[in-house]
């Protein structure tokens, strides 16, 4: 959410990068308005394999273990750590989003409620024009800052961008198309319906 009592437009810009290489994703927001703002960011995780749904129980291990810039948790012992690296405040209120609604889910007459999993929030002011980074990371963070790994990921998907002679569909396609393609493994496949079906579905590389 955002707060500022200035006239005129306010904007909140959100951009998501995913790490090319790393398990790891990272969010940038940036407040174009005329007063500072905050900003609170609240995960919500399911911690389950891709088609099940998971519903408030106990056994979620509520523990955090904090270190300057970063909170590690590990709800679920069979999974790894998950990893917030950030440059706000956290305030840890472990708790349940009970039975949040997946309209696709409905539409094709599957059940669509889960209960979702949160160790708190992330509190971060926002000056005017001033970007954010948040990292989340499965294990451990990577090495190198936020704002260059936005970068590099920017730059590899206009990298993908076949140039202003070709039709904007193509280009578009192009760029989009990067997201199918796990070249970063051992074997590298194109992947077809992506998070829902594996490698395994289409001829490797």
């Amino acid at each position: 959410y955002y707060a500022g009592q200035s006239p005129g437009l306010k904007t909140l810009e959100r951009r998501l990068s995913l790490v090319r290489g790393e398990n790891a994703a990272v969010l940038s927001y940036t407040w174009h308005g005329g007063s500072p703002a905050s900003l609170r960011l609240r995960p919500l995780l399911p911690l389950r394999p891709i088609h099940a749904l998971t519903h408030e129980h106990g056994g979620m291990v509520q523990r955090v273990r904090m270190r300057p810039g970063q909170v590690e948790i590990q709800p679920v012992s069979a999974l790894p750590s998950v990893v917030f690296g950030h440059d706000g405040v956290f305030l840890g209120s472990p708790d349940w989003y009970r039975r949040l609604e997946y309209p696709e889910d409905k539409l094709r007459h599957v059940e669509g409620e889960e209960d979702l999993w949160t160790p708190g929030a992330f509190e971060f002011p926002l000056p005017p024009g001033r970007t954010i980074h948040f990292t989340i990371a499965v294990g451990a963070l990577p090495d190198t800052p936020p704002a260059e790994l936005e970068r590099r990921t920017t730059a590899y998907l206009r990298a993908q961008d076949p140039g202003d002679e070709r039709p904007r569909a193509v280009r578009e396609l192009s760029i989009a198309a990067e997201q199918f393609c796990a070249d970063e493994c051992e074997h590298a496949a194109v992947v077809a319906g992506f998070p829902w079906l594996s490698a395994l579905s289409r001829a490797q590389l």
